[in-house]
């Protein structure tokens, strides 16, 4: 038995490791170049989802593919925008900008060394408004590890 735990142990740690290395691809070791997305959309606040009783998450997006969200529930925006002006912002990540579609690829801490790593894809509605079509967990086993449908979440720009 004790071999065993020691062998489950080794395994589960591996596959942290595997993930830690895929979550610093994703948020820190990726080209920073200007991408041209604040001539679409703006870019001096974040985008949010009011319309949902879930989790709901900022996007907070900047000019050299740098991405930035957060789990969590606000009571307020006065809240949420607090915790983005003190960078508590803990999932990060970068995206590509394909025409008038942002392709968004982060990573989100949920124990110690171990991440899952988020894929979705965003339509530029307007230039204060975007729509998720879909969204991708590529590591979570837990959660569907298939594409969701086309959802149309329709997440609307607040300055901060």
């Amino acid at each position: 038995m004790k071999y065993f735990m020691l062998t489950l142990t080794i395994i589960c740690f591996a596959l942290c490791c595997r993930n830690l290395r895929e979550a610093r691809n994703v948020s820190k070791n990726f080209s920073k170049e200007y991408t041209g997305l604040d001539t679409l959309i703006k870019l001096d606040g974040y985008y949010y989802y009011e319309d949902s009783t879930e989790l709901c998450f900022p996007l907070v997006f900047s000019k050299n593919s740098e991405f930035k969200t957060l789990f969590s529930r606000f009571k307020t925006h006065e809240e949420l925008q607090n915790i983005i002006r003190r960078s508590e912002i803990g999932n990060y990540g970068t995206y590509t900008l394909v025409g008038n579609i942002i392709n968004v690829k982060w990573a989100s801490r949920y124990n110690p060394g171990c991440y899952e790593i988020f894929s979705e894809q965003y339509v530029i509605e307007n230039d204060t408004t975007l729509r998720l079509i879909w969204h991708l967990c590529e590591t979570c086993e837990t959660y569907s590890t298939k594409r969701d449908p086309i959802r149309n979440d329709i997440y609307k720009f607040f300055k901060y």
